[in-house]
């Protein structure tokens, strides 16, 4: 052969191994010993994927004396998909220099390092898997904190979470002002996200304990999924509040200031399907109301947001005031409505959210709603035969899939929900002839 030829052959898998290319990756996890999550496996922490831009991965966490690098497949094997590494071993975090590698390939053991306790802290690392470009920023503190809870005004979906505002002169400082609500006979509960995730290596602010004394300002950070103390909200404790949260010492501290009652309490809220035209009557009962102005009635059909569909003007009446309104606009399907009321001084709050299915009508009911790592059904009735029971989320897609035998009875019987990811499901029941169906928030 060739020299020269036999020369370029020889050099062509070193070459593989050292690319600068846009790629289509869904997923980027940071990997190694610089996080809290270590070296255990190939997953790492997974990075936040912008809703705006799905081609933008985030990570915004601690950082500390160590090494890390990028995986970009959502699997625990070393060996499947590629790596992004920086271009020298233990490189400095200063150096965004980098190649997308194998894992067979020597140069995967580059790593970049974190070597002083000075370096150590709060990171912002953005990686454009579109341009493939890598930014390191270190944070005096977490840039963004937010409420998240049944107590809260957006509920337990992440993605509805309440975003508290940064003090413009301190940036350790977040402060918040708002209603906190019991949720229905029960408590509320909340509870500080450092990152809209619910992924398990993120950082959450909490109380020490379990319904902590609201008075109380000591707080901590821990792993979601761990330990999960939460504050809590009851009939006696809610109403509108002022929460302060500062990050400046070695733990942060949360005050929590009942500023007065509600200014506006919903006493009901619910929704009347018409069979024939398949129109939404929502009808709602409010006391309290002082200086309302108005409530935009809003609409989800697709599981990620909501949309306003119509205002209804406030009768800012002493007393109990009725309202309704007519959705004439029904899709098939589930829908969710939740009313938005607004303040005449620009200040809101929300109601509960509820839902509609427009398929059939429920005849099967599903409790405790919004369920957490069980869920129990509600149907009296023995099954006639054989059934099939999914669990279907907004996609269409089954998550979760079993067969009963018939002359079996469904009342009180639980199933395990804990697993699936957070949102908006369906439960279904098809019992011969007939399907029954039900719909559940996993939070």
């Amino acid at each position: 052969m060739n020299k020269k030829i036999l020369f370029i052959a020889l050099l062509m898998p070193f070459a593989l191994s050292f690319q600068v290319k846009a790629a289509d990756y869904g997923h980027l996890g940071i990997v190694g010993d610089a996080t809290f999550y270590g070296w255990p496996d190939a997953k790492g922490i997974a990075m936040v994927k912008s809703p705006s831009n799905t081609k933008i991965f985030t990570y915004i966490g601690p950082l500390k004396q160590g090494s890390f690098k990028f995986h970009t497949e959502d699997d625990i094997d070393w060996n499947i998909g590629d790596w992004i590494v920086p271009t020298t071993a233990s490189q400095a975090i200063s150096n965004t220099g980098h190649i997308i590698t194998q894992n067979w390939f020597p140069e995967a053991d580059n790593t970049w390092r974190i070597t002083a306790t000075e370096d150590e802290g709060i990171y912002k690392i953005i990686i454009n898997v579109e341009t493939m470009a890598i930014s390191f920023e270190k944070l005096n503190y977490y840039p963004n904190l937010y409420l998240v809870g049944s107590a809260t005004p957006g509920g337990w979906p992440v993605e509805n979470a309440t975003s508290m505002t940064v003090d413009p002169g301190n940036a350790a400082i977040f402060t918040w002002t708002g209603n906190l609500v019991k949720d229905g006979a029960g408590d509320g509960e909340f509870k500080i996200a450092t990152n809209l995730t619910f992924n398990q290596k993120y950082e959450w602010i909490h109380p020490m304990t379990d319904e902590q004394d609201l008075g109380l300002t000591e707080a901590q950070f821990l792993l979601n999924g761990g330990v999960d103390p939460k504050w809590h909200i009851n009939a006696a404790t809610e109403g509108l509040y002022t929460i302060t949260v500062n990050l400046s010492g070695a733990t942060p501290t949360v005050a929590i200031i009942r500023n007065g009652a509600l200014p506006l309490n919903f006493i009901s809220f619910s929704a009347q399907q018409e069979k024939a035209s398949r129109q939404v009557t929502l009808n709602w009962e409010t006391v309290n109301e002082v200086n309302t102005q108005s409530f935009e009635v809003e609409k989800n059909t697709d599981g990620a947001s909501f949309e306003t569909i119509a205002s209804v003007p406030a009768k800012n009446r002493a007393g109990v005031n009725s309202y309704s309104f007519i959705d004439k606009e029904a899709v098939v399907g589930v829908a969710y409505y939740r009313l938005k009321q607004l303040d005449e001084d620009g200040k809101y709050t929300y109601s509960k959210t509820i839902s509609v299915d427009n398929k059939k009508q429920l005849k099967l009911s599903v409790y405790p709603n919004p369920a957490t790592d069980y869920l129990r059904l509600n149907y009296t009735v023995s099954l006639a035969s054989e059934a099939e029971l999914n669990i279907v989320n907004i996609k269409g897609e089954k998550v979760v899939s079993e067969k009963i035998a018939a002359g079996v009875s469904l009342s009180d019987k639980q199933i395990d929900v804990l697993s699936i990811p957070v949102g908006y499901y369906i439960i279904t029941v098809k019992d011969g002839e007939k399907e029954l169906y039900a719909p559940f928030i996993k939070k």
